[in-house]
């Protein structure tokens, strides 16, 4: 296309439409039993030879929307302690605490011993951190 040309309405919303299917298919998890997902790396989604970060927080994101009760996520943080390598990776996910609106969780990706973790605030109303264990943090 030059700058003249503009895409049909139609066209552009099939190019959306395949793009959030490629999208969908790409940060696809498979639960493995015991609270682990399986999922890959795509190449289409690296910045050089690494994965982008966001690309790998989508992942996780995913995995956490399939295993807890609460699936949107209302906050995340995450901490990438190295680069993540395309290919397959392990979710590993911990349910830390659970009310009926809030779900507060860990979830560790696994490649290579490389990891970070992520947890997880449906929804704050209300929070009580009274009974929530944060030993973990130590």
């Amino acid at each position: 296309l030059n700058g003249s040309e503009r895409i049909p309405d139609k066209g552009r919303q099939h190019l959306k439409r395949s793009s959030m299917s490629q999208f969908a298919a790409h940060t696809a998890v498979s639960p493995q039993g015991d609270s682990r997902w399986q999922a890959e790396v795509h190449r289409g989604w690296r910045i050089g030879s690494v994965a982008n970060g966001g690309y790998v927080l989508a992942l996780v994101g995913r995995t956490l929307a399939e295993a807890l009760n609460q699936p949107d996520p209302l906050s995340i943080n995450a901490f990438y302690l190295a680069p993540v390598a395309l290919g397959e990776v392990e979710v590993a996910v911990e349910s830390l605490s659970e009310t009926r609106s809030t779900h507060f969780a860990s979830a560790d990706l696994l490649l290579f011993f490389l990891g970070f973790r992520v947890l997880v605030f449906r929804d704050l109303a209300g929070l009580d951190l009274a009974g929530l264990d944060l030993a973990w943090l130590e």
